[in-house]
């Protein structure tokens, strides 16, 4: 029996898209296209991986009507969720698409505050959870009360439980998690010069950077650089993939379904290859989920067939 993946958004959201031709501040703007739908990083991996045929299991913190109106959606989508709630409710997420101009902008609610009790009660949940998973996806950033460190905490227990770890954060809770040598990391490169503290020069220095990592102890890593594609560190080697031409519609969600591609491709899942899931493979397919995000306005919502087109058109070079 398939191990499923485990992820955990600490900080999920209810998520408003609105699109427009054009956004004009200070007037009253009318929307063509208004929806709502589940949201958070951890959420929108759960959410291509579920449509990549990937068993997977969402869990987390919510609270109020916010996260019942979340679980609820992860729930229409077939998606098996486990949450811990909490007192205080679940924050909203604003995604503005202006079509016009093919530009997006999305306005976050900060994650409110977690009590003592309410942590332990998701560590316990934790800990559970790790015994049927073979690898956990630990997503963004977390609600005021939890410490940066928080994420390092999380790799240790499931690599007792014997679970490899994806790591998708940035900043201090990246730097935090990284001596405790999570089995992939996919930043973006923002994230990356946040975590180490540096600028990062072109790719010569990317490139430096992710063989670090690597020689550090973390066996994977993907560090997107939104249209100018990605750098991979796999197999103690570096790559950089290029996307396709594409015509985007909403980017937001796009790194997100990078993770997804990645660590179905970890577990030996590949859909848009069959059998697959060596290098090539897993860099093809965390592009070309990336890609398909897209192309649809509601993150982490991708087209098997989109992301089949793309993974063929993937462009690979080691660098």
């Amino acid at each position: 029996m398939q191990k499923r993946i485990l992820t955990i958004t600490l900080n999920p959201g209810l998520e408003r898209v609105i699109a427009l031709d054009k956004f004009v501040p200070g007037k009253v703007n009318r929307a063509i296209l208004a929806f709502q739908t589940a949201g958070g990083k951890g959420v929108n991996t759960s959410k291509a991986l579920k449509i990549l045929g990937v068993p997977v299991l969402a869990s987390g913190l919510y609270g109020g009507i916010t996260g019942i109106l979340t679980t609820m959606e992860m729930l229409s989508r077939e998606i098996d969720v486990d949450f811990v709630r909490t007192q205080t409710p679940t924050r909203y997420v604003y995604t503005i698409i202006e079509t016009g101009k093919r530009r997006q902008t999305a306005l976050t609610e900060p994650g409110m505050p977690v009590s003592r009790d309410e942590l332990m009660d998701f560590k316990k949940k934790y800990e559970e959870l790790l015994s049927e998973s073979s690898l956990v996806v630990l997503s963004g950033t977390a609600p005021d009360g939890i410490s940066k460190n928080i994420y390092a905490k999380l790799i240790n227990l499931a690599h007792r439980a014997g679970a490899g770890v994806v790591l998708d954060t940035g900043g201090d809770y990246l730097r935090f998690a990284l001596p405790a040598k999570p089995d992939a990391i996919k930043p973006n490169l923002q994230e990356l010069e946040s975590a180490l503290g540096c600028r990062i020069k072109g790719i010569p220095g990317l490139k430096k950077a992710v063989t670090g990592l690597m020689q550090s102890g973390i066996k994977h890593v993907g560090v997107s650089l939104g249209k100018k594609g990605a750098v991979f560190g796999l197999d103690s080697r570096v790559w950089m993939a290029g996307m396709p031409d594409l015509k985007p519609v909403n980017v937001i969600g796009s790194g997100d379904c990078m993770t997804a591609g990645m660590a179905a491709a970890l577990i030996g899942c590949n859909p848009a290859e069959r059998g697959r899931v060596d290098a090539e493979g897993i860099i093809r397919l965390s592009m070309a989920c990336a890609g398909a995000n897209v192309l649809t306005p509601e993150p982490g919502s991708i087209r098997m067939e989109d992301v089949r087109k793309i993974y063929r058109k993937v462009a690979i070079k080691k660098i």
